[in-house]
C-alpha cells in the first residue's frame, strides 16, 4: 500500500508541474515572451496550492477514506484541464471584447485577473489534495519528508514532458494528456480506496496541541522570498540561456530538484544548527548566482550544442548547480520545521499552506513592483536579506548574526546589471550602456558600441535595430517600400516601433495620419530620445500608441490603406503569433479595399521549411500574396489586387533619396519576387505553432543555412516573363529597363549564394554580369565597394595610390564607411585639412556620434 500511495503521489506531481509549464507557456502567447505570464502563472498556481492545502488541513486527518476524497479531487482537475484549451478560447475573445478601447494597463490587469482564476481553481484542488495524501501517509506510517520528496521529483519529470511534446503535438493536445494522467490517477485511487481494509485508514486522532501561529508566518515570508528569488532568476536566465519558456522549465526542475533533495536530507538534520544552517545556505546560492552571472553569460555566448536538446541539457545542469544550494535549504525547511512541532504531518500541512501562500504574494511582489523598482539584481539581494532576517526568529548565535552581516555586505556589490559588454563580451566588447529600463515586460538596452552605433536590446539578446548607416536605408526601406505599393496611401499603421527608424521611411509619402503599435514603453522612450537623430524625430510626428499588435488589431474599428508588419524575433513565444493564420486574417480585416499589407522578415531568422511554413501561411490569408526581396530580408505582400508596376514608377518623380537611397522605381521593381507558390507544409496557428520549436532546433542545430535559403530563393524565382506580366509591364522600353534591373537582381543573390557556398570565382563573375546589368543598385555596389576595400593592396601594386582607389571606391559608394574613414585619415596625415573636414563632415552626418570623429 505504501509503494501505491508513493507512485500516485509521484503522478500527482508529475501532473501538477506540468500543467504549470504548459500553463506559463499559454500565457506567453497572451502576454508575449516576458515575465508578466510568468508571475501570473506562479502566484495563480501557488496561491491555489496554499488555499486548498489550508482549507483541507482543517478536515483532512478526520476523513474516513482519504484517498476517495482524493480520487474526486483528482477526477475533477483532470475534467477541468481537459476543457481548459476551450475556457481559455471563450474567455480571451470575452477579455477582449470587453476590455475594447481601453488602455493596455486595463487589458493587462483584466485579463491577468481573470486568468489567475482560472489557474486558480485546478490549483486549488491540487492543494487540497496534499493534506488529504497527508493524512492517508500518518495512517501507514509514511514520513512527511518522503512523501513530499516523491511528489517533488515527480513534478521535475512534469517539468520536462511539456518540453518535449509541445514541438510534438502542440498546446491543446500536450494539456489534455496530462489531464488524461489525472483521470488515471483518480481511478486508481478510488479503486484503492474502495478494496483497501478499513482498518489500515482509520481517522487520525485529534492532533495533541495548537501549532503556533508565528513560525508558521515566518515560514510564509521564506516562501515568498523563494519565490521572488525564482522570479528574479527566470529573468535572469532567459536573457542569457535558453528561450524563456524553455528556462522557466529548467529553473522550476532545478527548484523542485534541490527541494526533493532537501526534503530526503533533512532527516538528518536534527540539531538545531540546521536552522542556521539553512538561510545561510540560501544566501550562498543567490551570491553564486549573482557572482557567475557574467561567466554563465560569457559561456552561453560561445558554447557550441548540436541541438536544443543537449542546450537544455547542458544549461539546465548550469542552472542546478548554481541554484542548488538555496534550493536544498528550502527543500529541508518544511520537514525540519514540522518535525520539530511533534505533529508533523498535521503541521506540515499548514506550513505547507502559509508557505505557498506566500510564495503566490512574493511572485506578485517580485514581477510588478520590486523588479521594476530596483532591478533584478537589487530585487533577489533584497530577498536574501529578508531569509537572513526572518531566520533571526529561530536563530539567536552570535556567529550566525556576523555571518549574516558579511554575506549581506558582500552582496553590495552586485546589486545593479552588469552592463552588456560584461554580459556579451563576443558580440558587445567595449560598448557602453547609454541607458536600461527594466519593467515587467523587459529589460530594455541602449548601447553604443566602438564605431558610435547605437544598438536597442530587447532583454539583452534580442537586437531590434542599429544606427549603423547601411542599416539604416534598409530600415527605412521596411517603411517606404509598402508606400510605393499603395497610390494615395492616407492611414497607414505601423506593427511595432523598435528604434522608429522603419516608420521615418513612410515620412516623405505621408506626413499624418501614420500611427505606430509598440509593447514596449522602454522603446518608445528609446525612440523619441536616443534613436532620434535616425529617425527624423519621428515619435513627434506620428501617432504612437502603447499596446500590443494583435490586442490592437483585435479591437480597432479603423480600416488602414497601408499596414506594415516590423521585423521581430519569431521563434520567441508571443512573437510567433504576429506571423500565424489568424493575425493574417485579422490584419486583412483592417485593410481598406485597396490596402496593401507588407509583413517583413529576415532570411537569417529561418530554415528552409520554417520559411515555406510563412509564406504558405501568408497565403492562406492573402490568396494572391507576393513577394519583394531586399538583401536578406523579405517584404510578404497581401492585397486584394496585386502589385502593379505602375504604382511604384509613379513615385519615380519624387525625387528624394529617403524613397529609393540613391536608385530607381527600376532597381525596385526588379527585387520583386513573384506571387507565393504552393507549398505542402504545415500552417503557423496561434493555438498550434510551428515555428517557434522548429526555429530554435534549427538554430542550435545548425539547420539555419544562408546558403540554403538563397539557393531556395532562386529556385522559386518566376522568369522575367512571367514577372513582367504579373507587374503588367507591356511597353518595350519598360521590358528593357526591367530586365537588367530582374536579371541583376537574380545575380547579386546567386553571387552571395556562390560566395556562401565557397567559390570566390563564380561569386566574382556573378556579381561583375550584376553591376554591368545594374550599377546603382545599392546592393550590389555595395558588395563591389567591399570588394575594392578589401583588395587595396592589390590596387597599390597595379598603380594606383591609396587614397585613389578609396576615391574610386567613394565615387561608387559616396556612403561607405570604412573607406571615407581611410581616406579622411590620408587627408589629415599629408596636411590637406579642407578636404578632411569635408570628408568627416560626410562621415557625421553618416554616423553622428563617432568618438573617432568627436576627438578631432
Amino acid at each position: 500500500m505504501p509503494l501505491f500511495i508513493a507512485a500516485l503521489y509521484l503522478l500527482s506531481g508529475f501532473a501538477g508541474l506540468a500543467y504549470e509549464v504548459l500553463w506559463a507557456r499559454q500565457l506567453g502567447l497572451v502576454f508575449g515572451v516576458s515575465n508578466f505570464g510568468i508571475v501570473i502563472t506562479v502566484s495563480a498556481f501557488m496561491a491555489g496550492l496554499g488555499g486548498g492545502s489550508l482549507i483541507a488541513s482543517k478536515v483532512a486527518f478526520f476523513v474516513k477514506k482519504p484517498l476517495l476524497l482524493f480520487a474526486l479531487l483528482e477526477l475533477l482537475l483532470g475534467l477541468f484541464a481537459f476543457n481548459l484549451p476551450s475556457i481559455l478560447s471563450a474567455s480571451d475573445a470575452w477579455v477582449t471584447e470587453t476590455a475594447a478601447g481601453s488602455s493596455l494597463a486595463f487589458w493587462f490587469s483584466l485579463q491577468g485577473l481573470i486568468l489567475f482564476l482560472l489557474f486558480c481553481i485546478p490549483a486549488l484542488v491540487m492543494g487540497m489534495g496534499f493534506p488529504l495524501v497527508l493524512s492517508a501517509c500518518k495512517r501507514l506510517n509514511i514520513s512527511l519528508a518522503a512523501i513530499y520528496g516523491i511528489n517533488t521529483l515527480g513534478g521535475v519529470l512534469g517539468c520536462i514532458f511539456p518540453l518535449l511534446m509541445l514541438p510534438l503535438v502542440g498546446w491543446t493536445v500536450s494539456v489534455r494528456l496530462v489531464a488524461l494522467v489525472s483521470i488515471f490517477i483518480a481511478i486508481v485511487c478510488a479503486v484503492l480506496a474502495w478494496f483497501v481494509r478499513h482498518d489500515q485508514l482509520a481517522p487520525s486522532s485529534s492532533p495533541d496541541k495548537t501549532i503556533p501561529k508565528m513560525p508558521i508566518a515566518m515560514y510564509a515570508l521564506i516562501g515568498a522570498m523563494a519565490l521572488v528569488m525564482q522570479i528574479c532568476w527566470s529573468r535572469m536566465y532567459g536573457m542569457i540561456l535558453l528561450r524563456t519558456e524553455y528556462v522557466v522549465a529548467l529553473l522550476i526542475a532545478s527548484f523542485l530538484i534541490g527541494i526533493a533533495l532537501g526534503s530526503f536530507l533533512s532527516r538528518w538534520m536534527k540539531g538545531d544548527i540546521w536552522k542556521a544552517v539553512l538561510p545561510i545556505f540560501v544566501a550562498i546560492g543567490v551570491l553564486a548566482s549573482l557572482s557567475s552571472l557574467p561567466w554563465v553569460a560569457a559561456w552561453a555566448e560561445s558554447a557550441e550544442f548540436a541541438g536544443i536538446w543537449e542546450a537544455s541539457l547542458r544549461q539546465g545542469l548550469i542552472l542546478l548547480l548554481i541554484t542548488l544550494p538555496a534550493t536544498v535549504a528550502f527543500g529541508a525547511w518544511l520537514p525540519v520545521l514540522a518535525v520539530r512541532t511533534g505533529e508533523e504531518h498535521h503541521s506540515g500541512a499548514l506550513y505547507y499552506a502559509a508557505n505557498s501562500l506566500g510564495a503566490a504574494l512574493g511572485a506578485i511582489v517580485a514581477g510588478f513592483i520590486l523588479m521594476p523598482l530596483l532591478g533584478t539584481p537589487a530585487s533577489l539581494v533584497l530577498a536574501m536579506i529578508v531569509v537572513l532576517l526572518v531566520a533571526t526568529y529561530w536563530v539567536k548565535t552570535r556567529w550566525y548574526f556576523a555571518t549574516a552581516g558579511l554575506l549581506s555586505i558582500a552582496a553590495m556589490f552586485f546589486v545593479v546589471w552588469p552592463s552588456v559588454s560584461v554580459l556579451l563580451p563576443s558580440a558587445q566588447a567595449k560598448s557602453a550602456d547609454l541607458s536600461v529600463q527594466e519593467n515587467a515586460l523587459a529589460v530594455t538596452h541602449v548601447i553604443q558600441n566602438t564605431q558610435g552605433h547605437r544598438f536597442l536590446l530587447s532583454d539583452l539578446q534580442r537586437m531590434d535595430a542599429s544606427t549603423e548607416p547601411t542599416a539604416i536605408t534598409v530600415q527605412r526601406i521596411q517603411g517606404s517600400l509598402p508606400l510605393l505599393l499603395a497610390p494615395s496611401a492616407e492611414q497607414v499603421l505601423f506593427l511595432g516601433l523598435g528604434t522608429g527608424i522603419s516608420a521615418a521611411g513612410a515620412l516623405p509619402f505621408v506626413n499624418s495620419n501614420i500611427s505606430a503599435v509598440e509593447l514596449s514603453k522602454a522603446a518608445i522612450d528609446a525612440a523619441g530620445n536616443e534613436f532620434e537623430f535616425a529617425n527624423d524625430g519621428v515619435v513627434k510626428k506620428i501617432d504612437v500608441i502603447n499596446d500590443d499588435a494583435r490586442r490592437f488589431i483585435k479591437t480597432t474599428d479603423k480600416k488602414f490603406d497601408v499596414i506594415v508588419g516590423d521585423l521581430f524575433h519569431p521563434d520567441l513565444v508571443g512573437r510567433s503569433a504576429l506571423l500565424s493564420r489568424q493575425q493574417f486574417e485579422r490584419v486583412r480585416s483592417r485593410l481598406n479595399d485597396n490596402g496593401v499589407f507588407v509583413q517583413w522578415i529576415a532570411l537569417n531568422q529561418f530554415d528552409v521549411e520554417s520559411l515555406k511554413i510563412i509564406l504558405h501561411t501568408f497565403k492562406q490569408a492573402f490568396p494572391r500574396a507576393e513577394i519583394f526581396a531586399d538583401g536578406f530580408r523579405l517584404a510578404l505582400v497581401g492585397t486584394n489586387r496585386g502589385v502593379k508596376a505602375s504604382t511604384i514608377i509613379a513615385k519615380a518623380d519624387m525625387n528624394d533619396e529617403r524613397v529609393f537611397a540613391n536608385e530607381d522605381a527600376w532597381s525596385w521593381l526588379g527585387r520583386y519576387w513573384g506571387t507565393i507558390p504552393d507549398f505542402d507544409v504545415a500552417t503557423q496557428d496561434e493555438w498550434a505553432p510551428v515555428i517557434e520549436f522548429r526555429i530554435p532546433e534549427a538554430r542550435y542545430s545548425k539547420s539555419i543555412d544562408l546558403r540554403k535559403t538563397l539557393g531556395f530563393l532562386l529556385q522559386i524565382r518566376p522568369n522575367l516573363a512571367v514577372a513582367g506580366e504579373s507587374l503588367e509591364l507591356v511597353e518595350l522600353a519598360d521590358i528593357d529597363r526591367f530586365s537588367r534591373a530582374y536579371q541583376a537582381t537574380s545575380m547579386i543573390y546567386a553571387s552571395w549564394f556562390a560566395k556562401l557556398s565557397g567559390d570566390e570565382e563564380e561569386a566574382t563573375s556573378f556579381l561583375e554580369q550584376a553591376y554591368r546589368a545594374n550599377p546603382i543598385d545599392r546592393w550590389i555596389s555595395f558588395e563591389m565597394a567591399d570588394r575594392m576595400f578589401a583588395s587595396l593592396d592589390q590596387a597599390v601594386q597595379q598603380g594606383l595610390s591609396k587614397s585613389q582607389a578609396l576615391m574610386r571606391i567613394v565615387e561608387m559608394r559616396p556612403d561607405h564607411v570604412d573607406a571615407l574613414k581611410m581616406l579622411w585619415r590620408l587627408e589629415m596625415a599629408s596636411g590637406a585639412f579642407d578636404n578632411a573636414d569635408d570628408i568627416k563632415a560626410r562621415l557625421l552626418e553618416l554616423n553622428p556620434h563617432d568618438p573617432e570623429l568627436a576627438k578631432k
